[in-house]
């Protein structure tokens, strides 16, 4: 592995200040490449790649790439795990990709690290509306699916989506599959299997994904869109120009980030 370049920790600093500044001023582009510069000098450990990744991730979530969002605070959180405030708009941000299970957890976390009366009240208003919906989302699929288990099926149908999104579409497939067999209630999980079948020309399968999405949900409009999609491969023998993802729930929330503390 190659060394990272030497710089000095002031101009490391200063280039933090100036993406906080960026932050403020609501330039979110080049938020991004003030940090990224950053990111190219620091260890994997360093606490001020926490702070690059966190002024990433939120970023990312203002120009509503919340996947990349979700990413940057994840990777900072591996790095500090002590600050309410990566918490709970790591919370924000697993509502936005539907992994109401994982904002669950991160919100918790975040109450139970904040001290602050001021931020409090937020934290347990956004924790309570992820608890109303995950146990929407549990009881949905039966009596006994636990909170854990929509986490790890939610953590299926997303990489499922990053491996439609690269292409890969036979992992695609495995993970979507993996997702329906742990819960077999919402279209999505078919309507992208159906995608990821037809990119790999088969297209019986395909058509019968599709169908089942529609059964559970006749007014799925990613299933229609492939479907004649299909349709038109089959008889045109034509490169198709597919649809992908979708939310896998129905659940969001309003995002309003926490501000860092400063250093």
């Amino acid at each position: 592995m190659a060394k990272r370049p030497l710089i000095h920790a002031k101009t490391l600093e200063k280039w933090l200040t100036k993406a906080s500044h960026q932050l403020q001023r609501e330039d979110y582009g080049n938020v991004l490449l003030t940090c990224r510069r950053i990111l190219s000098y620091v260890g994997d450990k360093d606490p001020r790649r926490a702070e690059a990744l966190t002024f990433m991730g939120t970023a990312h979530g203002m120009r509503n790439e919340n996947e990349e969002a979700y990413e940057a605070y994840s990777q900072a959180l591996a790095i500090v795990s002590n600050e309410f405030e990566l918490w709970y708009n790591r919370g924000i941000m697993s509502l936005f990709t539907s992994r109401i299970g994982q904002a669950v957890k991160d919100y918790r976390k975040a109450a139970a690290l904040c001290t602050e009366a001021s931020f409090k009240r937020t934290i347990a208003e956004k924790l309570a509306f992820s608890e109303r919906a995950a146990k929407e989302e549990c009881v949905l699929r039966g009596p006994d699916f636990t909170l854990d288990q929509l986490i790890e099926q939610e953590a299926l149908f997303q990489n499922g989506l990053r491996l439609s999104e690269q292409g890969a579409w036979s992992a695609a497939e495995e993970q979507l599959r993996g997702a329906i067999a742990m819960g077999d209630v919402l279209p999505q999980p078919w309507g992208n299997l159906g995608l990821c079948l037809l990119m790999q020309k088969r297209y019986d399968e395909a058509e019968q994904a599709l169908y089942r999405a529609l059964e559970i949900d006749p007014d799925y409009k990613l299933a229609k869109t492939n479907l004649a999609v299909l349709e038109k491969v089959r008889i045109e023998g034509v490169s198709p120009q597919f649809s992908i993802s979708q939310p896998f729930s129905k659940k969001g929330g309003s995002i309003t980030f926490l501000p860092n503390r400063a250093p």
